[in-house]
């Protein structure tokens, strides 16, 4: 049976081109603008961290030393990073009253 597609069978389930995404300057311009922490954002920073630090330290102490263990620190770090971007990039949302 011939089929159209010439690629071996390993490759036809992966994309034929990738698809470009537009990124606005507004958006770069936001990623990459310090936005120094107010009000109640101050507070949440602070619980973040503490929240993923105590994670963190409770890790350490019960996994097995290894790159698995290392993978599963880097990616609370990363979480850590991205829970604080959020914070700082969407200031509005935690300052409005409830």
């Amino acid at each position: 049976m011939a089929t159209t597609d010439d690629r071996p069978s390993d490759d036809r389930d992966r994309p034929t081109r990738s698809v470009a995404h537009h990124i606005s300057d507004e958006t770069l311009r936001s990623w990459f603008t310090y936005v120094a922490p107010s009000g109640e954002a101050i507070e949440l920073h602070q619980d973040v961290r503490q929240e993923f630090r105590e994670v963190a330290l409770f890790l350490n102490h019960i996994l097995p030393e290894g790159p698995s263990k290392t993978l599963a620190l880097r990616g609370l770090e990363t979480a850590a990073f991205h829970a604080n971007a959020a914070i700082a990039r969407e200031p509005r949302l935690h300052d409005q009253p409830a």
